[in-house]
């Protein structure tokens, strides 16, 4: 039950349990550094492994084709798409879904890398690594208590 208290539980009995706040005290502030520690491991392992292989690999085509095309086209995809998949709003096409069970959120969020950068595979890459490092860094912390 003291682990419980520890990582945020909500139990009476052992709320004012002295050795869970304390726990919990030193948690909060020895333990600082590991999201942070975390996030960075993961994207050195990232640039270490590279980002300029040559080509797409699997996945990567499908969820970097819809940013591409949403920064050079207005008209319906011309590439093969779910119907319902992309729908035509305020004078151009926008995805909804990459395939029926896969949204398009990062058709959006690669735009703003695609628009300053280009549209190269290591940009895709590198984005991908850095949402991966904040997700990363937000479970972290979740895991804290914070």
């Amino acid at each position: 039950m003291v682990v419980a208290s520890i990582l945020g539980g909500q139990n009476d009995r052992h709320r004012d349990d002295p050795i869970a706040s304390l726990l919990k005290a030193k948690l909060n502030t020895s333990w600082w550094w590991l999201p942070i520690g975390a996030a960075a491991l993961y994207l050195l392992m990232a640039f270490l492994l590279g980002f300029k292989t040559i080509g797409l690999q699997y996945d990567e085509s499908l969820n970097q084709h819809g940013a591409v095309h949403l920064l050079t086209s207005t008209e319906k995809p011309s590439f093969a798409y779910h119907r319902g998949s992309w729908i035509p709003l305020f004078g151009r096409y926008w995805p909804l879904m990459i395939i029926p069970y896969a949204g398009a959120v990062k058709h959006y969020v690669l735009v703003l890398p695609f628009a300053i950068f280009g549209t190269d595979a290591a940009v895709g890459r590198f984005a991908s690594a850095l949402l991966g490092a904040i997700g990363i860094w937000g479970i972290a912390r979740f895991l804290q208590g914070e």
